[in-house]
């Protein structure tokens, strides 16, 4: 005979289970819902037509930390980002090189439309605006915006009241600006900016940034005009063929002559009998060389080592520049990416060159010779020698 509490206990076991099982079912439909309102969000956000007396999103880098070959990546992920959230990117302004906010205090400040051809951009994304534009219309919406921070090298101080979010996959601030959008203009705010942040998102495809940077990051025209000039005040005249080898000296405890000494080599064992300009980080203006050559070069013999190759017969840009009319120090790389674009042979030191080779012991192999190599494949289809000649490794691409 079963006893009374014997019922009651299996009783209670059975309105237990009962419990879990709706419990079950109601986490269940709620997890259904919250994946159906993120479908809609990311339908949304790619799929919704703004025009011009509509709610709006616009995507606001405030700060960027990158060189120009960095940012070219991260400039492109954002254009990317953008077009994805059906959303309006705010222009970036230049300042020694590196990309910055037009907001940014004081003065000398290039707009990237003076860099790059915006009218080619904007064939990939239409909605790309001035930052008076953006003031303009978000002005009296200023509070309706998120923040976020995209850059793992940023001190924690940078992101105070901004969530660090790089390299997240689910980042809910975005979806909480798609939704905003709909009903007045939002800001997405993004305080620090760094390449491949939003790579890992559902927002950027790595392959889509990199085919924007490719097809649609170009430099503007004029300055293709302007680097013929410069030429001929080299005294190369049009179409004459000429080389390019590339020394970024910023290596610690660099042997600036022995580099030197082996750059004339290169010249040698390449018989590049016709001008050969030398493209470097070094400038004969100190002020104009790139930060780290600039810092490692102090009190060393690098100004000697550079000298020497200006006796030697090489060519160097910073000869012909008017320093005056130069409207940032990023024109520089600007230059210099044409010159390598247009000459004959380009000879540099890439990241594929051998730890021990001689390319290693005298430059730092980051990603401008990348840029500079794949500029030279895509635009002028122009084959490149990746690595010096005379180390223990030489390739051509």
């Amino acid at each position: 005979m079963v006893s009374c509490e014997a019922v009651s206990g299996r009783r209670r076991l059975l309105i237990l289970i009962a419990l879990g099982f709706h419990l079950f079912v109601l986490l269940l439909f709620q997890s259904q819902v919250m994946t159906v309102d993120r479908a809609a969000m990311r339908l949304v956000g790619r799929n919704c037509t703004n025009n011009t007396n509509s709610p709006e999103l616009f995507i606001y880098v405030s700060g960027w930390m990158e060189g120009m070959s960095s940012w070219m990546i991260s400039l492109s992920e954002m254009v990317v980002l953008s077009k994805e959230l059906n959303a309006t990117f705010v222009e970036p302004c230049i300042r020694k090189g590196r990309l910055c906010s037009c907001k940014s205090k004081g003065n000398n400040l290039t707009r990237l439309s003076h860099v790059l051809d915006m009218d080619k951009l904007k064939k990939y994304h239409s909605s790309i605006i001035t930052y008076d534009e953006f003031v303009e219309r978000t002005e009296p919406y200023a509070g309706n915006a998120m923040a976020i921070c995209m850059h793992h090298f940023s001190p924690k101080p940078v992101c105070v009241g901004a969530p660090l979010m790089y390299g997240m996959k689910r980042i809910p601030q975005v979806d909480e600006a798609i939704w905003s959008s709909q009903l007045a203009p939002t800001i997405l705010e993004i305080r620090r900016y760094g390449r491949y942040a939003f790579q890992k998102s559902e927002w950027v495809s790595d392959t889509e940034a990199a085919r924007v940077k490719q097809q649609y990051l170009r430099l503007a025209p004029q300055h293709f005009q302007h680097v013929d000039s410069l030429l001929k005040g080299m005294g190369i005249v049009s179409h004459e063929p000429y080389s390019v080898i590339h020394w970024r000296a910023e290596i610690p405890g660099i042997d600036y002559m022995n580099c030197a000494k082996r750059i004339m080599e290169v010249r040698e064992t390449m018989k590049l009998n016709h001008s050969v300009i030398l493209m470097s980080s070094l400038n004969t203006r100190e002020e104009y060389s790139w930060d780290g050559a600039r810092n490692m070069a102090k009190n060393t013999s690098a100004s000697t080592a550079l000298r020497s190759l200006l006796d030697a017969g090489f060519l160097k840009l910073d000869q012909v520049v008017d320093y005056d009319s130069l409207a940032d120090s990023v024109m520089f790389p600007v230059y210099d990416l044409i010159l390598a674009m247009k000459a004959r042979e380009f000879v540099t030191c890439t990241k594929g060159c051998e730890d021990d080779s001689i390319c290693a012991a005298c430059n730092w192999r980051g990603q401008f010779a990348g840029l500079a190599v794949s500029l030279r494949q895509e635009v002028e289809k122009r084959k490149s020698v990746h690595c010096w000649p005379g180390g223990n490794h030489s390739d051509t691409l």
